[in-house]
């Protein structure tokens, strides 16, 4: 029996300790030497295992789970360092959602390590992030493809404030190529948990239509399929931003990860193109511009197919010509729950697009590209104004597509100078939503009554006697089925941001419980609720709030 024991014993000591060899190495491409230890700051590797150049002890290494590779501040990796191919994994972690816990590999940063100097001619007075610069020029070819700087053919891995610019590309390359970030794609199990946060995508560029070239998804590349391959991997607090670009081109993210949050997507061809998104909520996607690539087809947020969705306390705003706003397609037997977004500035056409699936392994093609038959999309609790502030003249859900088992609309807030048909709320193409409870107003109306969209929080109540005031019906079963806590309060207006340090601040407002009876229409409750308990607070994505 004590021989028993102690071998019990020993397997759960084993067991406890399989993190006990983790190890953090530090990087500085400025004084670095790749054949020094690189397990303090003092002797760092000039590379990170997987770049382009590592050699002697930072190729040796094999990235194991727990390991943490710290890349120094202010510190610029330039285009002979890149492409970065991450084919390393960490182990399974205690976090669903991302990679928490101690099975994860960390690549990142230490906030008490940088180049002061760097980051003081950065205009920071403090920490900056480390930067992945390629110059303008592509960098070098690896086993992840043309073009990428970094990608990760890896399982729970934390990639976590890094810097990407300089991006340029040429041509039509293919599909997950020319782009800062790429997720492994098409490979059930291979992906997963992988953790985006905290970056900041700038700084690209491109040759010219004339010369052959398109439009690209050059921020982050995930997996395409339906249900989405990148299971439980996210992005989040991050910015994509081409204010320092021609403005003309990107699309931020594409295809996966299928959970993203708390992000800004700004001066870009498109905020989100994805498949297989489980979740969207609390992003700021704004000024979607025309881009170089008359060909290029333009987008808020495009769902092209998924099975169960939430898509919540989203702003979509400055949404150029040419650009639909939100356009989102289940598969049937599966819903999509839209509610507490704001829309606003839009093109005077597809607002809202309640759609058919592209053609996906889940449906039956109706002998085109779109799936015969779609699920059932449930929008509740939305401020819409439908096209652009100058005249908002859009049917707000118009042409609302066959393939749709069921669509509710239910206590929205549209504003439209479009009357007819159906107060300028909806049209369809074969199936008849159920409409309960909105409030339709043309914009004079709105204005009239307090809601502008010059307003810190646009279109907003100000006064407790309007359109939307305590003219709500209870959605708490909704909310239940949504599996969402977020419903039980008003919108968060997505995020802000600090222009200065690029980086994302938290929500942008702080949301009001909803009342259990006689809620407000629209994304706003004038005045907060005595109560919120309309559904257990262990959401499925409980954690995120």
């Amino acid at each position: 029996m004590l021989k028993v024991f102690r071998l019990v014993m020993l397997v759960v000591a084993l067991f406890g300790a399989k993190n006990v060899f983790a190890t953090t190495y530090y990087v500085d491409y400025a004084t670095g030497n790749d054949a020094s230890n690189g397990t303090s700051k003092s002797s760092p590797w000039k590379h990170a295992p997987g770049m382009t150049g590592c050699t002697a002890n930072c190729a040796a290494k094999t990235p194991q789970a727990g390991d943490s590779f710290i890349l120094k501040g202010g510190v610029t990796w330039p285009n002979a360092s890149l492409g970065w191919d991450f084919t390393w994994s960490g182990s399974n972690s205690t976090s669903t959602l991302g990679c928490t816990g101690t099975g994860c590999i960390y690549i990142g940063v230490d906030k008490t390590w940088y180049d002061s100097a760097a980051c003081t001619a950065a205009g920071s007075s403090g920490f900056c992030r480390p930067i992945l610069n390629g110059g303008g020029s592509y960098v070098a070819t690896t086993s992840a493809g043309v073009n990428v700087f970094l990608r990760l053919y890896s399982n729970y891995v934390k990639v976590d404030n890094l810097e990407f610019t300089g991006l340029y590309w040429r041509g039509k390359d293919p599909f997950g190529q020319s782009t800062y970030v790429g997720l492994a794609a098409g490979s059930p199990g291979k992906g997963v948990n992988l953790e985006l946060a905290n970056l900041y995508m700038h700084g690209w560029s491109h040759d010219t239509y004339a010369n052959g070239t398109g439009e690209k998804d050059c921020g982050v590349v995930g997996d395409s399929g339906v249900p989405n391959n990148n299971v439980n991997s996210t992005l989040h607090d991050s910015i994509i931003s081409g204010a320092d670009t021609a403005r003309d081109s990107c699309t931020a993210v594409f295809a996966g990860p299928p959970i993203v949050y708390n992000n800004v997507l700004e001066y870009v061809g498109s905020g989100m193109i994805l498949n297989g998104a489980v979740s969207v909520h609390d992003n700021l996607v704004q000024n979607v511009v025309p881009t170089f690539d008359p060909t290029a087809h333009l987008n808020g947020l495009e769902i092209n197919a998924t099975n169960d969705v939430t898509v919540y306390n989203n702003v979509f705003r400055h949404i150029g010509s040419g650009s639909l706003t939100l356009w989102v397609a289940p598969n049937l037997g599966h819903t999509s729950y839209i509610f507490n977004n704001v829309f606003y500035d839009t093109d005077v056409n597809n607002v809202l697009d309640l759609a058919a699936p592209v053609i996906n392994s889940n449906c039956v093609p109706n002998g085109s590209t779109y799936c015969l038959k779609g699920g059932t999309q449930i929008v509740w609790n939305n401020t819409v104004q439908c096209g652009p502030n100058t005249n908002p003249n859009a049917i707000c859900a118009a042409n609302i597509n066959p393939a749709n088992t069921a669509v509710t609309l239910l206590n929205n807030h549209f504003i439209t100078n479009q009357t007819s048909p159906n107060g300028g709320i909806w049209t369809t193409n074969g199936v008849i939503p159920t409409v309960t409870a909105n409030a339709a107003q043309t914009p004079g109306t709105a204005s009239g009554q307090g809601f502008m969209s010059t307003q810190p929080y646009a279109f907003s109540p100000t006064a407790g006697t309007n359109s939307t005031v305590a003219k709500g019906v209870l959605a708490s079963a909704l909310c239940l089925a949504s599996g969402v806590t977020a419903c039980q309060y008003d919108t968060t207006y997505a995020v802000g941001f600090d222009a200065g340090s690029h980086t994302v601040t938290g929500p942008a407002r702080t949301a009001k419980p909803r009342p259990l009876t006689t809620p407000d229409v629209g994304a706003y409750q004038f005045t907060a609720g005595t109560s919120a308990s309309v559904m257990p607070p262990t959401g499925l994505f409980a954690t995120l709030q």
